[in-house]
């Protein structure tokens, strides 16, 4: 019995071991990939110029394990994030948003990294300026059920 059981692990660890590994994106598909988040990043920061907040949470992946990072504070959980988020644009009503640089590094079918870096000024309900700064931002986007969302995210001003 034991000579059976050896045999046959033997067997199972040359299937694994001999298995070809992932396939590699091809150039179509990278590219396709990339179409894709970019239509996805156009309406994320046209959310928020727009200052639609909820809608502009939705982009989050609604889970504890999504993590935001700024100033030197790490929150983890989407409602942590919510939570922390929402009392910052209470007072915002409008948003400007001056993207001048972009990199989308595909990962795989299923995931992104996207860094990008500008300037934005915040209006509120006067028009008058509440701040502006420059901006790096870095985020990596998971596709969960057929949509784009971000389950990492890295700001810094």
């Amino acid at each position: 019995m034991r000579t059976v059981s050896t045999v046959l692990s033997a067997v199972v660890f040359l299937i694994v071991g001999c298995a070809s590994p992932p396939s590699e994106l091809s150039e179509t598909e990278r590219t396709a990939v990339i179409d894709d988040i970019t239509v996805v990043l156009d309406s994320f920061w046209g959310t928020w110029e727009a200052v639609d907040y909820d809608r502009g949470m939705s982009f989050y992946l609604d889970s504890p394990e999504t993590v935001f990072t700024s100033g030197g504070a790490t929150i983890v959980g989407f409602t942590a994030i919510n939570d922390a988020f929402r009392p910052v644009f209470a007072n915002v009503q409008r948003q400007a948003v001056n993207l001048e640089e972009a990199h989308i590094n595909v990962l795989s079918r299923a995931a992104v990294h996207v860094t990008e870096s500008g300037t934005y000024t915040q209006f509120d309900g006067s028009g008058a300026e509440i701040t502006s700064a420059s901006f790096s931002f870095s985020t990596t986007w998971v596709l969960r059920d057929g949509d784009w969302k971000i389950v990492t995210c890295h700001q810094s001003e």
